[in-house]
Order: C-alpha cells, then structure tokens, then sequence
C-alpha cells in the first residue's frame, strides 16, 4: 500500500513539473509576439498557433527604395533568407547575393569557392580577389578583411579585425566606396 501512494505521489510532480514547463513555453511565445526594434528597423513579430512558424515583416529605412519584404522562421528547421547589397556610392550600381553563413568578397572567383559563398563585386581592379569576408550570425553581418592588398573599410575606419556591419554602413572596398544595405 505505502509503494503506491510513493509511486502516485512522483507521478503527480512529474506532472506539475510538465505543467510548469509548458506554461513557461507559452510564456516564452508570447515575447516573440511583440513588436521589436532591431538596428532602425521595426520587426513585426507573430506566431501561427496550426504551423508553428513565426513571421516577421522588416523594412529598411534610408533605402531609395521600399524594401519591405517577409521573413518567415519557421519550426520545420527552414533557413532565414537574409539577402546582402552593395551599392556604388558613385556609380549606383548594385552588387546583390543571398548570404547563407559566409560570403567571400572578391573581384574574380579564382580559387574555387562554391559560387554561393562567393561574392562578386568587379565594379574595380583595387578589389582583391579575396578581398573581405562577410559572415552571417543569427540576423547580424560580421565583416573582416581578408589581408586585402587595398585594405577594407566601415565607415572610415580600417579593419584590422572583425566587426559588426549594419545596414546602411559605408563600406570602401580598394579605391571604391559602398553603401552596405541587409534585407
């Protein structure tokens, strides 16, 4: 008789335990209800209750043009798509390439990397051919020089190391100068 009163009496805190556990997991899909600020740019965040996946719409302010677009995350492991711009300060001619970790900048694809970690950008002969290295971290863009022989810069100052690059930075890459946009 005593065994199962010991046995009913764990089965009921693993129960409450579970019960807790998912009240905190409520609890913890309500915040990503909310409206976010990130970086300027305001982030409408909601979660489909049927599918699981989170959307999120996110515009850029600053950009010639509407750039608003959607963002869906999704439980099903799906990749965020987050797409990389240079734009000629001079030229106003765009470099476009969607960015899955890594991205080599570079004039000329010489060395083998998979076209979609390579980022051509052949506006210039001052670009090396590795020339930078941009890296994707969660919704953040890392940039680093890659011992370019014209050096890389974010706004103005010289990379000596890696760095955080935000939308809407200047990026001077050789003797050519950018505007760095993320969508």
């Amino acid at each position: 008789m005593k065994i199962y009163i010991i046995i009913l009496s764990v089965s009921i805190a693993i129960l409450i335990l579970l019960v807790f556990i998912l009240l905190f997991m409520i609890k913890t899909n309500k915040k990503l209800n909310q409206v976010k600020q990130i970086q300027g740019n305001q982030v409408n965040g909601g979660i489909n209750i049927d599918t699981g996946e989170i959307g999120m719409t996110r515009g850029l302010k600053g950009y010639g043009e509407d750039y608003s677009g959607t963002l869906v995350i999704g439980t099903n492991r799906q990749r965020n798509k987050y797409v990389v711009s240079l734009i000629n300060i001079e030229t106003d001619r765009e470099f476009t390439k969607e960015i899955k970790k890594r991205l080599i900048i570079g004039r000329q694809n010489v060395y083998g990397y998979r076209s979609d970690e390579y980022f051509e950008v052949n506006d210039s002969s001052s670009i090396s051919k590795r020339h930078a290295e941009l890296m994707l971290s969660g919704d953040r863009v890392y940039i680093r020089d890659m011992d370019s022989k014209n050096h890389t810069y974010v706004g103005g100052e010289m990379l000596t190391d890696m760095r955080q690059v935000n939308s809407g930075e200047s990026i001077k890459l050789g003797n050519s100068k950018y505007k760095f946009y993320i969508r």
